[in-house]
């Protein structure tokens, strides 16, 4: 439904790719109605920031790693996800009622179908 995707990177060179340097991607809430992964990264992000400069071991990963964190792939489906739906059927899918966690190519490279604008996003 046209809901931006936001991802933190975290990095002491934001924006700046450096040869050599490990790079990590973190997803969640690829299901909207699954919380839980989207709650745990935006925490991660928030221990990350406030501990940088201050605990050796966070400023070392930050330091020497690059982190791409999106607390949330799906936001059409969380929009959609309320509590209390013993189903777990409202918000698991995006906004065209694909889900998203089956959208991914496999590894023979056999699911040839067009992606979801979500999936691209995350592939690119």
């Amino acid at each position: 439904e046209g809901i931006d995707l936001w991802v933190m990177e975290i990095s002491d060179n934001p924006g700046i790719h450096e040869l050599g340097e490990p790079e990590f991607k973190y997803i969640a809430n690829m299901h909207g109605n699954e919380v839980t992964g989207r709650e745990t990264l935006l925490l991660l992000i928030q221990y990350l920031c406030e501990n940088y400069g201050g605990v050796t071991s966070v400023t070392q990963l930050i330091d020497n790693t690059r982190i791409h964190i999106m607390p949330t792939m799906n936001p059409d489906g969380y929009t959609k996800a309320h509590e209390g739906d013993v189903s777990s059927v409202t918000g698991r899918y995006n906004a065209e009622g694909i889900d998203l966690n089956r959208d991914f190519p496999d590894r023979l490279n056999c699911n040839k179908k067009s992606r979801q604008s979500e999936t691209k996003a995350v592939i690119k």
